[in-house]
């Protein structure tokens, strides 16, 4: 097997798929390591320790499935127009698949998991509420919360599909019902 030099972001986010499909217990860096073609201290290089790697995976997961979602918003004009891009964005990545139901599930078993789930997802929730109480839209918060749920059950019934336009276009028209706004007034993207 030829050799690589692999990075810390490779090794993360091969985790993020071998975790996608069987949670902390298919993390085996013996497999992962063969996957990237390189060896395993590769891994030690990168992690002090199983324990340490799990922390950083579980980071990336908060970091790029909310604060690099909330960056992307920011260049959009008006509060409604940050919304709809937040909406097509988070509906339309497919990159972690069953990463949140096994990290939900780790969840019940680790508190520092636990708890970071539960900030990352108050922090989700208070965006979303910002942006509508921005667009002036009564019961922000309620409504945003709603819009949260809504989406968690969506993802799990649509995760192993690409959304089409046709199905885009339905998901905003029930944000614009739960929201108030009409999402759909701008051009579609």
């Amino acid at each position: 097997m030829p050799i690589k030099k692999v990075t810390k972001k490779d090794w993360l986010w091969i985790g993020v798929t071998f975790f996608s499909k069987g949670g902390v217990k298919a993390l085996n860096v013996e497999k992962m390591a063969k996957q990237l073609k390189c060896t395993k201290g590769s891994f030690y290089w990168y992690f002090k320790s199983r324990e340490d790697y799990i922390r950083q995976l579980v980071d990336l997961w908060a970091s790029e499935g909310t604060e690099a979602f909330i960056d992307n918003t920011k260049a959009s004009p008006t509060a409604q127009a940050k919304l709809k891009q937040l909406i097509m964005a988070v509906f339309k990545d497919r990159r972690a698949l069953d990463f949140e139901f096994h990290l939900r599930y780790f969840g019940q078993k680790n508190t520092d998991v636990k708890h970071l789930i539960e900030k990352t997802e108050r922090r989700r929730v208070r965006f979303m509420a910002g942006l509508l109480k921005e667009a002036k839209v009564g019961n922000p918060d309620m409504k945003a919360e709603i819009i949260y749920y809504y989406y968690l059950g969506w993802y799990e019934h649509n995760k192993h599909s690409q959304p089409t336009k046709k199905i885009m276009i339905k998901v905003l028209e029930k944000i614009s019902l739960i929201s108030g706004l009409d999402l759909l007034q701008d051009s579609f993207e």
